[in-house]
């Protein structure tokens, strides 16, 4: 490679950022504001219901006795403490609700260990109860409910019928259906379109 006099007599240039600030996609961020937007991705992973019962865990762990961070000993005496009186899925919840906390915050997860998991599962096997699936709504009894609201007049009446059919029809949960809006809505020569903007399953 040969290099001219002219570029070896050029001076090197070195950028060099201000103090405090951090290079973004061609933006100057600071600190404080990318941890605050990191905050804020870290909330939207996670919906308003699940970090309400997140919430009401820990309380009950804190309430039973236990401190945090706590270690996998005291997790097991926790399990064993309710292993009899709470349904084994609440006691699966209340578990997931202590993991997420240690992991948050930086402490080793005690619910992660073998012996914790092993423990959950023999109480499963034990008190484990089938899980009771609620009967699907009958297309008769839909045609009947839907008959009567169009009897009423004002516009809660068409509402429900509305939700009533959309929800039986494109198999919706209620969470699903409270959270449609007009924009989500697309007619189309086959019926209509619905586009949710997050499902059950995109949740943690």
């Amino acid at each position: 490679m040969t290099v001219s006099n002219n570029d070896q007599n050029l001076p090197q240039v070195r950028h060099k950022e201000p103090a405090g600030l951090a290079r973004t996609h061609g933006t100057l961020t600071t600190p404080e504001q990318l941890a605050e937007q990191h905050q804020r991705f870290l909330a939207a992973a996670t919906t308003d219901n699940t970090r309400r019962t997140y919430r009401s865990a820990i309380r009950h762990f804190l309430a039973w006795g236990g401190v945090l961070p706590c270690d996998e000993a005291a997790v097991i005496r926790y399990l064993l403490s309710f292993a009899e009186v709470l349904n084994p899925r609440t006691l699966a919840l209340r578990l997931t609700a202590l993991s997420q906390w240690h992991r948050y915050q930086g402490f080793p997860d005690p619910a992660a260990s073998a012996t914790v998991r092993k423990t959950l599962r023999g109480i499963e096997r034990v008190h484990g109860r089938p899980r009771q699936k609620a009967k699907a709504l009958l297309l008769e009894d839909l045609e009947l409910i839907v008959a009567y609201l169009n009897t009423l007049e004002g516009l809660a009446a068409l509402r429900d019928s509305a939700l009533l059919q959309v929800g039986y029809f494109g198999a919706f949960r209620r969470s699903e259906l409270v959270t449609l809006e007009v924009q989500y809505l697309q007619w189309e020569r086959e019926g209509l379109q619905i586009t949710l903007p997050r499902s059950k399953t995109d949740q943690e």
